[in-house]
C-alpha cells in the first residue's frame, strides 16, 4: 500500500503490483521514501544560454555547430526564436531542486563562443534567458563527468520485507530515446503482469502529431477546412499548427468560442484566448506552468511585468484564483525568472 499526497492538501491510497520510478533525478529520493536506500542515481548538470545575438544568428543562417571547448567537451550552438542557444556543460550534481547555472558556467560557455567565434563580441549582458538541469545518469566512479554512459537501463528492486510490489527504475536515457525506452519498460512490465502486448507505439503519433499534415498540399487543406470549420483566419492558424501541431484544431475552436481574439500585451504572437485554453486544458497548476512550461513566453525573452500580470488575470479567472493567490503566483514566477534564469523583465 502507498499513500499519496496530491499537493492540495488531500490524498489517497493505492495498492499496486509494480510500480515504476520515472522520477528522473529525483529516483533515489522516490525509492528511499519506498524504503530502499540504494544509489542508482549520479547525475551530472547542464545549463545552457540564451544570448540576443543578430550578428551570430545571421553567422549560423540556420545551421547548429558542435564544437569541442578548450576543455575537450563538446558544445553546441544554434539559432532557437531569433536567439543563439549555446550548451552544455557537465558538471556532477545531485540536488535537483536547487539546481542553477552558475557564474563559472556562464563564464565557461562565453569564453568557448568567443575561441570559436573571434570576430565576434560575446559578454554576460546578451543573456536572455538561462535554464539548467540534471541529467539522471547512472551511478558511476568515473573521474570525468562526460565519461559517464548515456545509456538507460530499468533495474528492477524486487519485493523486501513490508513491501510486497517490485519497483522499475527508469535510470539514464535522453530525450532523443525517451520512447523507445519507454516501449521497452512496457514489455518487461508486461512479462511481469503475464499479459501480452495489444499495439505496438513504435510509430504512434502522439499529442500535436496526431495527423499532422507533412507535405505543403496537405498543410494547405488542413488549414482551408479548419478555417471553414471555426473561423480562424488561416494566418493565425498556420502559427497555431507550427506551434501546438494538430492540437491547435482544438484551440482554433477554443478562440472562436472565447470574446474576441485579443493579443497579449507586448507579445501579439500569442493571445488572451489561447492563454485561458492552456489554463484550463493543459493541466497548469501554477503561473510558472504557462510561461516557462507551456509557452515560449520566457524562453524567448518576450515576457514583461505587464503581461506576466495579464497572464495570471486570465490564468486566475480560468482555475478560479483568489486575488491573493494571483499575487502571490506572480511573486513567485518573478523571483523564480529572476534567480533561476537570469531574466531580466523589461
Amino acid at each position: 500500500m502507498i499513500s499519496i499526497a496530491d499537493g492540495e492538501g488531500g490524498s489517497f491510497t493505492i495498492h499496486p503490483r509494480i510500480v515504476v520510478n520515472a522520477a528522473g533525478p529525483w529516483i533515489d529520493g522516490v525509492n528511499s521514501v519506498l524504503g530502499h536506500h540504494a544509489k542508482m542515481i549520479g547525475g551530472t548538470k547542464g545549463s545552457h544560454l540564451l544570448l540576443k545575438h543578430d550578428e551570430l544568428v545571421r553567422s549560423l543562417a540556420g545551421r547548429m555547430i558542435y564544437f569541442e571547448a578548450d576543455d575537450g567537451r563538446v558544445c553546441l550552438v544554434y539559432g532557437y526564436f531569433g536567439l543563439a542557444l549555446v550548451g552544455s556543460t557537465d558538471i556532477a550534481a545531485d540536488d535537483p531542486d536547487n539546481v542553477v547555472c552558475d557564474e563559472g558556467e556562464v563564464g565557461y560557455l562565453i569564453e568557448s563562443l568567443s575561441t570559436l567565434f573571434p570576430s565576434l563580441h560575446f559578454d554576460r549582458s546578451q543573456i536572455v534567458y538561462v535554464y539548467s538541469g540534471i541529467r539522471p545518469l547512472p551511478a558511476s566512479a568515473a573521474s570525468v563527468a562526460g565519461l559517464i554512459s548515456r545509456d538507460h537501463s530499468a533495474p528492477a528492486i524486487e519485493p523486501e520485507g513490508a513491501r510486497l510490489f517490485p519497483i522499475v527504475s527508469l535510470v539514464g536515457g535522453k530525450w532523443t530515446t525517451f520512447r523507445g525506452f519507454a516501449e521497452e519498460v512496457a514489455d518487461n512490465l508486461l512479462t511481469r503482469l503475464g499479459r501480452p502486448r495489444k499495439v505496438s507505439t513504435a510509430e504512434l503519433p502522439i499529442g500535436g502529431g496526431r495527423g499532422y499534415p507533412v507535405e505543403d498540399a496537405e498543410r494547405d487543406v488542413w488549414l482551408a477546412e479548419t478555417t471553414a470549420a471555426t473561423g480562424v483566419a488561416s494566418e493565425r492558424l498556420a502559427v497555431l499548427l507550427d506551434r501546438y501541431g494538430t492540437t491547435a484544431f482544438a484551440i482554433a475552436g477554443h478562440i472562436a468560442a472565447f470574446i474576441g481574439e485579443r493579443p497579449l500585451v507586448r507579445a501579439s504572437d500569442y493571445s488572451r484566448a489561447e492563454i485561458d485554453y492552456l489554463a484550463r486544458f493543459e493541466a497548469v497548476e501554477r503561473l510558472a506552468d504557462i510561461v516557462l512550461r507551456r509557452t515560449t513566453l520566457a524562453i524567448a525573452g518576450a515576457l514583461n511585468r505587464e503581461n506576466l500580470e495579464e497572464i495570471a488575470s486570465l490564468a486566475g479567472d480560468a482555475l478560479g484564483w483568489s486575488s491573493a493567490r494571483r499575487a502571490d503566483e506572480i511573486g513567485a514566477t518573478a523571483t523564480e525568472l529572476t534567480e533561476r534564469h537570469f531574466y531580466r523583465f523589461s
